[in-house]
């Protein structure tokens, strides 16, 4: 995480750990980093567009949608 950079046109880019590998993906799933092992695990990047990303109800969403796949409640 600490090596995730954004660029002029906002897309995310970073250095993976050794062995680790990456897809380019397409849609709303931006990539896919694959990481070595057994069982080998994957690590999916997606993008969010939003009008107003900076928006508390959007950030809010999104975080509660994590929240939610994690089976821990909402937050206000």
């Amino acid at each position: 995480v600490s090596s995730v950079q954004f660029g002029a046109d906002g897309k995310p880019s970073w250095s993976l750990p050794e062995g680790w590998t990456e897809r380019s993906e397409s849609g709303l799933r931006f990539a896919t980093i694959e990481i070595p092992g057994d069982p080998k695990l994957e690590v999916s990047v997606t993008s969010l567009p939003a009008t107003d990303p900076n928006s508390t109800e959007y950030l809010l969403s999104n975080f509660n949608r994590w929240r939610d796949q994690l089976a821990l409640e909402k937050l206000e």
